[in-house]
């Protein structure tokens, strides 16, 4: 069953060898602990001293008694050499390394002294013009490559421009999920102490997912709240703010239905300005057809982000973090004012303020702006 309510302004898892078992002596028992890498390296050079010396070699032998992994060994014994364990392999080279440090103090001793942003853009500059790879598997480089950011940009550009669109015309709508306890924050204490304890409230793992929309100009509409039920609970509606949504789902999350019924109390929530161009990310509640076509006979333009570049280009990832630091903060304060805790039947009350307070006009435009819109 799928429910969407409307608060109102009075109403929210050995086979044995008969081979005679060879057995070699580790001359320094401590190579049986756990190693780290310059450790690991010397392992692998007495390893090597003993198999040379033994005829035939045995390298399972060997990487038992000296706690190294046989594919290692075996590769290490082939080739004949022994890889610099000492640390993990950089991108540039060392004389590039020593170049640029030597760089970076010459331009401190001079007063012109390199942030972390400006070191940085150095090294991208010496890795992009010597084509060098850089520490992303291929499928990430293709995701985030600049040429899929741009073809994103030009087909953004090309809607808002066919249709005309202004600032009172486009919308960005996403999910974010809550935990009605949020996380113990750190607290002061006498530094060097060793235990450091602060009273935790009962763990209420109950998952609620909000769904807010928000408009290029500054405004938005009030989230949808969704609860995990199979049935409506009108009690849940206590204390929301008049326009505040909330719906129930299985599973606690957004689904094809949901997102239906919501999509009308979004049309009708609206000052009627069409077509409307409403962003989201490309899920499979939000692409279906029902919804797709529900869209275009009411002159909302779906743009659907790329399920892979929803952390770069989701603008909504500024404004969660902001919202989810002055929940846990209106937290704390509603259970030191009140001495009770919040629960699924207060949590509408008290996130209706903390949600007005976040969603200013200057936070929804920084938002806007840092995706590049």
């Amino acid at each position: 069953m799928t429910t969407i309510m409307i608060a109102y302004k009075h109403d929210y898892c050995s086979k044995k060898s008969n081979s005679p078992k060879i057995e070699i002596q580790n001359p320094n028992n401590k190579l049986k602990n756990k190693f780290n890498r310059t450790t690991q390296e010397t392992a692998i050079k007495s390893a090597l001293k003993v198999l040379y010396k033994l005829n035939p070699p045995s390298i399972r032998a060997a990487t038992s008694s000296f706690s190294l992994s046989e594919t290692t060994l075996r590769c290490v014994f082939k080739t004949k050499s022994v890889p610099d364990c000492s640390s993990p392999a950089t991108v540039l080279s060392s004389y590039e390394e020593e170049q640029l440090v030597g760089y970076y103090i010459n331009m401190q001793r001079l007063g012109f002294g390199l942030t972390r942003s400006e070191v940085n853009h150095c090294v991208m500059n010496i890795v992009n013009s010597d084509s060098l790879p850089q520490a992303l598997s291929k499928t990430c480089i293709q995701k985030a490559n600049p040429t899929i950011i741009k073809d994103h940009f030009d087909k953004l550009n090309k809607i808002i421009q066919d249709n005309l669109l202004t600032s009172d015309c486009i919308w960005n709508m996403d999910e974010t999920g809550f935990v009605i306890v949020p996380k113990v924050e750190k607290v002061i204490t006498i530094k060097g102490s060793h235990q450091i304890h602060k009273v935790a409230h009962r763990n209420l793992h109950d998952h609620i997912s909000v769904v807010p929309t928000i408009l290029i100009a500054g405004d938005y509409i009030l989230p949808l709240i969704i609860y995990k039920s199979v049935h409506a609970i009108l009690s849940l509606l206590y204390g929301a703010l008049s326009g505040m949504v909330i719906g129930f789902s299985d599973s606690g999350y957004m689904h094809e239905k949901l997102f239906q019924m919501y999509i009308k109390h979004f049309i009708s929530s609206i000052t009627p300005h069409y077509p409307i161009l409403l962003i989201l990310d490309g899920h499979n509640s939000h692409i279906n057809y029902i919804s797709v076509n529900f869209c275009h006979e009411n002159g909302i333009l779906l743009y659907a982000l790329l399920s892979y570049m929803t952390h770069i280009l989701q603008l909504f990832e500024l404004p969660f973090a902001i919202l989810k630091t002055e929940y846990s903060k209106n937290y704390d304060q509603f259970y030191h004012v009140t001495s009770k805790l919040v629960t699924k039947y207060t949590f509408a009350k008290m996130f209706g303020p903390v949600f007005i307070k976040t969603y200013t006009p200057a936070t929804i435009a920084n938002a806007f702006r840092a995706t590049g819109i």
